[in-house]
């Protein structure tokens, strides 16, 4: 029997149509309204979370992802019938329209504010400036000092006068009458940092860069996140910022043979009132590539982690992993072993890596980044 909707019914339960489906990874399993609690006990005797949506959801997002398919696709499609200087000065240009976009939406955002004090300031003085007044008292102290410069050229007919002029803080009188006027008719005012130009430059030389884009380190469509930003560069292969409160595990492609190394240097997105890590941060290698979250898997990685954790890692020193240290990795499937040394003073070894197939490991929770500075590698 078919709902109103179409749908198909249940085997087990024909008067309920199929509206649901698990999507829990090597489950995707179709649900009536009655399966439902049948199969979350299931999943609770197999300790795995189920992850229930409707047919409608899960439609509605594979057709999200297939526009966004489809979108990156045609432009790809696009960028084919480019030349190689079409596609870098658009990347360019496009890069220059977000920061103009950025710094216009900041200075509004300021204007906008200082308004907002200006008039708060004027309505709590409750101060009606006589700016005619203050035009009249400017123009005398212009008139006092043109006096005083007419004096001062005409000084060789009396040369006491320099003597007693040179005695006054000019600049600070001037200072002084600039305040006064800014006090009474600019309470708020623009500050600028000195260095402010300098600063932005860095911050824009950090944010974008030119570069060869580097291959050393591949992440599989399936175990990519979308918070994974690769940076064109020699020196960074890539960034991975966590900005979500939910765990997350980058897992490279399987390496069995060779020597593998790469530095990575963490930091923390999120200060909390104690400072440091807020949350989970563990990177390492992996024996089993099917990550489950609910079940512990750690005891086949080789990792650091940030609640003094180290797994199957004979340390040297005992610490939590700490914020801004950088952590160099180095897998050699020739003599079987993993050394890690952080520049905290840090220094981990394991063995065993003989025949075995294994995978970059990186987790994080609350908001954190990781950044591999460097990825080198020698097939044997």
């Amino acid at each position: 029997m078919l709902s109103s909707k179409g749908a198909e019914p249940c085997e087990a339960h024909p008067r309920s149509p199929l509206n649901f489906l698990c999507t829990t990874k090597a489950c995707n399993q179709i649900l009536c309204a009655e399966c439902i609690y049948t199969h979350c006990k299931e999943h609770e005797k197999s300790k795995t979370y189920p992850e229930i949506k409707s047919v409608e959801s899960v439609k509605q997002g594979l057709c999200d992802d297939i526009v966004l398919i489809l979108k990156s696709l045609y432009q790809e499609l696009e960028d084919l019938s480019r030349s190689s200087q079409e596609k870098l000065t658009r990347s360019l240009d496009n890069a220059e329209e977000e920061v103009i976009s950025v710094v216009q939406d900041f200075f509004r955002e300021k204007k906008e504010d200082a308004l907002k004090q200006l008039e708060a300031t004027q309505e709590a003085s409750n101060k009606q400036i006589q700016t005619s007044q203050l035009k009249t008292n400017l123009q005398n102290k212009i008139f006092g000092y043109e006096e005083l410069n007419n004096e001062i050229q005409n000084s060789h007919e009396n040369i006491r006068v320099l003597e007693k002029i040179s005695e006054r803080d000019l600049q600070g009188e001037l200072k002084e009458i600039v305040d006064e006027i800014a006090h009474q008719i600019r309470p708020i005012t623009l500050w600028k940092s000195a260095s402010g130009m300098d600063a932005m430059r860095k911050l824009l030389e950090g944010s974008y860069m030119v570069g060869k884009i580097s291959s050393g380190m591949v992440f599989p469509p399936d175990k990519r996140d979308s918070d994974i930003e690769v940076i064109p560069g020699s020196e960074i292969v890539l960034k991975k910022k966590m900005e979500k409160n939910t765990p997350s595990i980058c897992l490279g492609e399987g390496l069995s043979k060779g020597i593998h190394k790469f530095t990575a240097r963490i930091d923390s997105l999120a200060q909390g009132p104690f400072g440091g890590f807020q949350g989970w941060v563990g990177m390492g290698f992996i024996e089993n590539d099917q990550i489950n979250y609910t079940v512990s898997n750690y005891s086949q990685a080789s990792c650091i982690c940030s609640d003094q954790s180290f797994y199957k890692l004979q340390i040297v020193q005992t610490g939590q992993v700490a914020v801004g240290v950088c952590y160099s990795f180095e897998l050699n499937f020739e003599t079987g072993e993993l050394k890690v040394v952080g520049d905290n003073g840090l220094e981990g070894r394991a063995e065993g890596f003989k025949g075995k197939t294994v995978f970059p490991f990186f987790e994080f929770t609350n908001k954190h980044q990781i950044t591999i500075l460097n990825y080198t590698s020698t097939k044997s």
